[in-house]
This record gives structure tokens, sequence and C-alpha cells, in this order.
């Protein structure tokens, strides 16, 4: 099985054999048939986008939800990442929420920051200004910009959190050194990108 996707990705690419999406979702969708959640996953990501084989959501999201109960972190994000957008239907905002913290609780940062905003406005769950919180203050924890912002302006407020101007401050000095250091990366970046 694991030889299987080894191949899979092998010949996505070109790798030692001929580029074929068609044979790597064939030698994907082979793996899946025993449960594989790295299988199900790639194959569920081929029916979404229609690489490889016919473009089929409903089986897309099925292989993604086999791969999400094995726990498999991709499948969970894309998962919320399929019901938020609504791929081609209305988004299921309260779905994705539901995925997005299973996805933030083992620690994807991202997730994390969506459900501090999904609490915080309402949107997919009852409002929660102390789940909010905590979520912002965990995505921030673990380099969040925005977040960080957010949990400065709580601590400020006192929203869903203590009152603490010594935190508000720490946490606004937090996201302005994270943004200074991404910008200037950036340019970094760009400069030695030139030569």
């Amino acid at each position: 099985m694991r030889a299987q996707i080894g191949l899979a990705f092998m010949t996505l690419k070109g790798r030692g054999l001929p580029e074929s999406p068609t044979e790597a979702a064939r030698l994907f969708q082979s793996a899946a048939t025993h449960d594989d959640p790295i299988a199900l996953y790639n194959i569920g990501l081929f029916r979404f986008s229609g690489k490889g084989v016919a473009k089929d959501l409903d089986r897309a999201e099925t292989a993604l939800r086999k791969a999400a109960r094995k726990d498999y972190l991709p499948a969970i994000q894309a998962l919320a990442e399929f019901y938020s957008s609504g791929a081609d239907a209305e988004p299921d905002l309260r779905e994705a929420a539901i995925w997005y913290e299973k996805a933030a609780e083992p620690g994807y940062v991202q997730a994390q920051f969506f459900v501090g905003r999904f609490y915080a406005t309402g949107v997919g769950v009852s409002p929660n200004i102390r789940h909010a919180a905590k979520w912002f203050e965990r995505a921030a924890e673990n380099g969040h910009a925005t977040a960080a912002f957010n949990v400065a302006i709580f601590y400020l407020n006192g929203s869903g959190v203590q009152r603490n101007l010594e935190a508000a401050i720490k946490w606004f000095r937090t996201c302005l050194r994270w943004r200074h250091q991404r910008r200037t990366g950036a340019t970094r970046k760009a400069l030695f990108d030139r030569r």
C-alpha cells in the first residue's frame, strides 16, 4: 500500500516515471481501498479538482471524511476549506467551523485563527467571546500576527479575558515585531532573488 502511494507521488511528479495524473489517481484510489489516510486524502483532492479523474465533489468529500476520521490533519484542514469555500455550492459555515476546530486542536495555526474569528463573529457557531479569546491567543502563541493583534485588543478592553494592560502591550509589541520581521524578510528575499 505505501509502495503504491510512493509510486503515485513519483508518477504525479514525473520522477523516474512518466508524468501521469491519471496513473497517479489510479494508484491513490487503489491504496485508498485499504483506508490509508494519505491515499484517501490525495484521491479526495484529485476528485475535488478533476485532476486525473472525473471531478466528483460527493466522492471527494467522502474520501476526505474517511481520512479525517483517521485524524489525518491535512484532510481535516481540506474539509474545513471545502465547507468554508462552498466548492460548487453555498458555503456551510457551521460544518466548516466544526472541521476548523478539529484542525485547530492539534495546533494548526491558521485553523486556530479561523476558530477564534468564528467565535468572535458568531459565524458558523454561537458567538462566544471567551472562546474567541482562547483560540486567538493559541494562534498568537504559535506565531499568528493578526491573532496577536486581536489578543492585544481583547486584553486592552477586557473582552473574553481579564483586562490586563501589560498583556495588551506585550501582544501589541509581539504583533509589531512579527510584522516587521515578515516585511524585512520579504525585502531581503527580494534583494537576494535579484542576483
